[in-house]
């Protein structure tokens, strides 16, 4: 995407950035997110399926500036799932055919694959930096160090400097494993997980183990290319490194996971009056139980008050208000901040504002039997649970003299239209 297309988006009034919390799939097919509002800017408390639809833009990383639309979102696990999987722009064509258990691959240009280079300073158990010829081509993430002998270690790049050419590890740094040491002139190398895909469609994740860049070979892990249905990798393949999408590294230092943006859509016509903004994006409802809220008797100028739980979030615009009623009566819907509702204090009441439902002015009958309906749109009404409850507090208030009647004879029904605002 260009620069210009990336501030468009970012001036959408329902934005989110986020932070991905752990590694996505291999595949570059889902991001994983902060579950709980509690992370704020970052987090995701919004219900199951609340960002169906939404666009993904990745901020950081591999995939950086890639756009994505999401076709799952799961809150207890804060996966999205996207329309198709990102792609990492560090391909390399594969030169012989490889069949099925391969654990060499051989390829046109090994060094997108590395970082790899020599260290220039031994490095003793308990180091936490590494000095390199040439850092540049490393990134943080899991990297192997070789020195020719059997012993190798694992270790984690936690940061790079290419300016001084040194590769900051996890502690406690290199392990003591009888005694290991790393000796000057040894090869410290990422470790990458490989995505291979081919003309036919087939793709496979594999881990990349080591990279020559003099012979221009990969060592992937057992089993190697894996015999699916006989499958072989031919000439003119393609190996990327893995485009997961990656959480957080532990430190010290830390090492931040994945930075994106959600963003809801906007649906636009064109009109002859030129691009018209039909909506942001589709309103979330609340419906009220017939049998459950407003089923009291309500004189005129009183109300009954409810705490309607099930909110997307605490911060909401009020959009649309419909009601149904068996009675031809006039109110108003009051939206309260907490729990508490009125108070004569001033400083201490919760008022928000209200929603003029006025049945006998501007609602209808259909044949002149059952309910009576009315709604409201284009309400706008900004609206806070200041309890942090995801709860929608609310009161309807009477103003016809033969008041509500309770029960039966004096059902009501209303669905409240809300969009999520940050």
């Amino acid at each position: 995407m260009s620069d210009i297309e990336i501030q468009q988006r970012l001036m959408r009034p329902f934005v989110k950035r986020v932070m991905a919390t752990a590694n996505g799939a291999w595949d570059g097919s889902t991001i994983v997110a902060p579950q709980v509002p509690a992370v704020g800017e970052f987090g995701l408390g919004e219900a199951d399926d609340f960002w169906n639809d939404a666009e993904v833009l990745i901020l950081t990383g591999d995939m950086k500036n890639q756009l994505r639309q999401v076709t799952d979102y799961v809150q207890a696990t804060g996966t999205l799932t996207l329309d198709h999987r990102f792609i990492n722009p560090d391909v390399s064509l594969l030169t012989v055919n490889s069949p099925a258990g391969d654990q060499i691959i051989d390829v046109v240009d090994a060094s997108l694959f590395t970082g790899g280079s020599l260290l220039t300073a031994d490095v003793a158990f308990g180091d936490l930096v590494v000095n390199v010829v040439d850092a540049s081509g490393f990134r943080v993430g899991q990297a192997i160090i070789e020195d020719g002998a059997p012993a190798a270690e694992m270790v984690v790049i936690v940061n790079v400097d290419t300016v001084n050419n040194q590769l900051t590890l996890i502690g406690p740094g290199i392990t003591a494993v009888l005694g290991y040491a790393v000796a000057d002139a040894a090869v410290i190398a990422m470790q990458n997980n490989g995505y291979i895909f081919d003309v036919i469609g087939t793709e496979e994740s594999v881990t990349v183990l080591g990279v020559d860049t003099t012979l221009n070979q990969l060592r992937i892990s057992m089993p190697g290319i894996i015999a699916a249905g006989g499958y072989n990798v031919a000439v003119g393949a393609a190996i990327s490194v893995s485009p997961q999408i990656l959480g957080p590294v532990v430190g010290p230092p830390a090492a931040l996971g994945t930075s994106f943006l959600l963003m809801t859509p906007i649906k636009t016509q064109d009109t002859s009056a030129g691009l018209l903004i039909l909506s942001l994006e589709e309103p979330e409802w609340l419906v009220t139980d017939k049998d459950v809220e407003f089923t009291g008797a309500i004189p005129q100028n009183a109300k009954e008050d409810e705490n309607l739980t099930g909110l997307a979030a605490n911060k909401i615009v009020i959009t649309d208000v419909m009601i149904e009623g068996e009675e031809d009566l006039a109110f108003y819907l009051l939206f309260w901040s907490t729990d508490a509702f009125e108070n004569a204090d001033l400083d201490v009441d919760t008022f928000l504002g209200f929603v003029d439902l006025d049945i006998p002015s501007n609602g209808f009958r259909i044949g002149a039997a059952n309910q009576y309906y009315l709604n409201v749109t284009d309400v706008n009404l900004n609206y806070e649970d200041e309890d942090a409850t995801n709860e929608l507090h609310v009161s309807l208030l009477c103003r016809t003299a033969a008041g509500k009647t309770a029960g039966v004879p004096g059902e009501v029904k209303v669905k409240i239209g809300y969009k999520v605002r940050e």
